[in-house]
């Protein structure tokens, strides 16, 4: 995923998104290449998903709320690299 697609499916701002990415990309979460003047973002790890799954889960279970579907269910398949 490139900054812009993630910053339309979150609020946030463009600086806030950037500054967080190059964090999770300096700690080994996630890789990065460049397409032209994008650069997209990937998962390195898979168990990683799990983890935030896990939290998540844990996090809507204590608030007595239903999680979103697709967060849930193991849902990756359309979503960009």
């Amino acid at each position: 995923m490139n900054v812009s697609y993630l910053l339309s499916r979150i609020e946030t701002t463009q600086p806030s998104v950037s500054q967080h990415l190059n964090t999770l990309y300096r700690a080994g979460v996630l890789g990065k290449g460049r397409d032209g003047a994008q650069i997209h973002y990937r998962l390195i790890d898979e168990r990683v998903v799990a983890i935030c799954r896990s939290v998540c889960t844990r996090m809507a279970i204590q608030h007595d709320i239903k999680p979103p579907g697709r967060a849930y269910a193991g849902y990756t398949a359309g979503m960009p690299e």
